[in-house]
């Protein structure tokens, strides 16, 4: 067989091997040199699993745990384990991963539409283990699609089989577990012997796939406390379940019976009667709520949310006045810089805090005040006039990176605030147990 030469980033360094050469073969030549247990690997920035083989001259860059594509190959071939073993020992009951949370993944089993006791699962976790002991490779084919389409729905995963149906390929690239198929979105661990550390917890109505530390992968994550995440993930399902969108194949079922603009309609009305809902609250309290605070990451829709939440306002019968917090900075000589000597317009001394506080509190206690502007161009601020002055049913709504900082508005009582948290935090899910990452759509 012809030889050839394959540079490795992980070592700095080139070899030779044959052509075919798996990079589960690589990945075991390298195994003192790399240190730790690799899960998958780039090739020329391609990411691929273990039983991938190299007929090219080609980069490789060897991946473990540690990086994030390592810890999402470990997840999606625990989440694959998962489903194997509970349908070993509960043939009958259908498995969903719904979402992550306390940092592991949250699922459900179900009969009937009643979860899995306890016990059940201790016994789907005994025969996960079972199955990591015997060390079964995770198999890679392609199949028709047709057939994939009836081997999902076999399984009782139809958004599965809607998916493939209507994603127009001939070929559906599936990964077995002895007999049991299912399709994933990026590659899954050579075998399971790779899977030592996981556990099957009890979590509200389901279960928590709970995953090992990316620092430590002996140890598992610890499993904090989420119940506000977990109210919102549980109420984007509901969403989903009344717009008919459980999974992408859905959606595309929508698009192609033009029903798409009617989807998007029913979930704006949903997302305004929720906007409508946090102005009732901010009404029923008015004599105590002054400010409205609004953060979030770049790009969250903090200003959509601040624009929606006072239409909704003055429904409720208030009259929403708008901070710009942009206004407030520091003029440019005075703005911090960050550790490569830039200006620094995101951290939060880059605001003059004092000025702003003085303003807000003279503003809750009924005064007139002078707004400020600021000059981008110029990078200095500057006052035109315009004055401001809070009426009875007027509310202060304020956004920005910084809004919920205790910090920004320390000279406001705690109990005249009501902050609000803008992310695009969740996502639809692509079938019953795939989903794309949060951090991929923030």
């Amino acid at each position: 067989m012809n030889q050839i030469r394959i540079f490795c980033e992980n070592t700095q360094s080139y070899f030779s091997c044959q052509t075919g050469t798996t990079l589960y073969y690589l990945a075991n030549q390298l195994k003192i040199a790399l240190s730790s247990e690799m899960l998958a690997a780039f090739v020329d920035n391609k990411l691929k699993d273990l039983s991938h083989e190299i007929y090219v001259e080609s980069t490789i860059r060897f991946i473990d745990i540690s990086q994030p594509d390592g810890m999402r190959t470990y997840q999606r071939s625990v989440s694959f384990l998962c489903q194997k073993a509970i349908r070993d020992v509960l043939p009958d009951y259908k498995f969903v991963i719904e979402h992550s949370v306390s940092r592991g993944l949250y699922g459900e089993i179900t009969k009937d539409g009643v979860p899995a006791s306890e016990e059940l699962l201790q016994k789907v976790e005994a025969r996960m283990r079972e199955l990591v002991e015997k060390d079964i490779p995770f198999i890679r084919v392609k199949e028709e699609t047709n057939k994939a389409i009836e081997l999902f729905k076999k399984n009782n995963q139809p958004e599965k089989a809607l998916l493939q149906k209507t994603r127009g390929k001939f070929y559906t690239t599936i990964y077995y577990l002895e007999e049991y198929p299912d399709i994933f979105y990026g590659p899954l661990v050579f075998s399971t012997g790779y899977l030592k550390v996981f556990r099957l917890s009890k979590y509200k109505d389901g279960i928590l796939l709970r995953m090992p530390k990316s620092d430590n992968p002996q140890e598992l994550e610890p499993m904090p406390k989420q119940p506000k995440m977990f109210y919102i993930f549980q109420q984007h399902k509901e969403w989903n379940s009344i717009i008919g969108a459980n999974g992408i194949g859905s959606i595309n079922r929508a698009v192609q019976k033009n029903n798409a603009r009617q989807l998007i309609q029913v979930a704006e009305a949903l997302q305004e009667r929720e906007y409508a809902n946090v102005a009732r609250m901010i009404q029923q309290k008015h004599e105590q709520i002054k400010l409205v605070l609004i953060a979030g990451p770049s790009c969250s829709g903090k200003t959509t949310t601040s624009k929606r939440l006072g239409l909704q306002a003055r429904v409720a019968g208030l009259n929403p006045v708008t901070i710009e917090l942009d206004n407030y900075f520091v003029n440019r000589e005075d703005t911090p810089l960050d550790a490569e000597g830039n200006y620094d317009f995101d951290c939060l001394d880059a605001l003059d805090l004092e000025f702003l506080n003085q303003q807000l509190h003279d503003l809750l206690d009924g005064n007139e005040v002078e707004v400020p502007f600021f000059d981008f161009i110029e990078g200095k601020r500057y006052f035109n006039g315009t004055r401001l002055q809070i009426k009875p049913n007027d509310i202060l709504i304020l956004e920005g990176i910084h809004a919920l900082n205790p910090k920004l508005t320390k000279g406001v009582a705690e109990e005249n605030k009501f902050r609000i948290y803008a992310s695009a935090l969740t996502s639809i899910s692509m079938d019953e147990n795939n989903r794309v990452p949060t951090p991929t759509i923030v």
